[in-house]
């Protein structure tokens, strides 16, 4: 599925399209990997690069003096002494126009993931939900490359 902007080089409206690249692509599910085999999931409305560079910052700044609390990611990186590989962060799927259809999606595929996830979910779902989402969870792991079966 390709999501398409208009371009034109005058700046004229015209039907020529491009497709978007993955770091310009929003409302999405994304997942990274730890180099301890655990794995964060999470969700956007926005640009999928400039939510991975802030994670990327908060791990890199993540012994420094800061007023709020540091994110999951950071947490895990100085507890565990691992390394997180944000530039290697995946699209899971697209998860609709809505943050409520985000956050769902999200705590299923948490709640189903493969690897251990040291994310916690946007929004507390139910379990009979989280059950009914399963086989929709499973097939959208296989189709990540880091989680499918070899």
């Amino acid at each position: 599925m390709y999501i398409y902007k208009t371009q034109h080089p005058q700046g004229h409206p015209t039907n020529l399209k491009t497709p978007m690249t993955t770091p310009e692509k929003t409302n999405l599910i994304y997942h990274y990997p730890f180099s301890c085999g655990s794995c964060y999931i999470g969700q956007t409305g926005r640009h999928m690069a400039d939510r991975i560079q802030e994670h990327s910052a908060d791990i890199r700044l993540r012994d420094r003096p800061r007023k709020t609390e540091r994110g999951k990611s950071a947490v895990h990186v100085k507890d565990h002494r691992c390394e997180a590989h944000c530039d290697d962060a995946q699209i899971i799927c697209s998860a609709g126009n809505t943050k409520r259809k985000r956050e769902i999606l999200e705590s299923a595929l948490i709640h189903h993931c493969p690897t251990r996830c040291i994310a916690q979910p946007s929004f507390s779902v139910p379990t009979v939900w989280l059950d009914l989402c399963k086989a929709e969870a499973t097939r959208l792991f296989e189709s990540v490359i880091c989680f499918a079966k070899k």
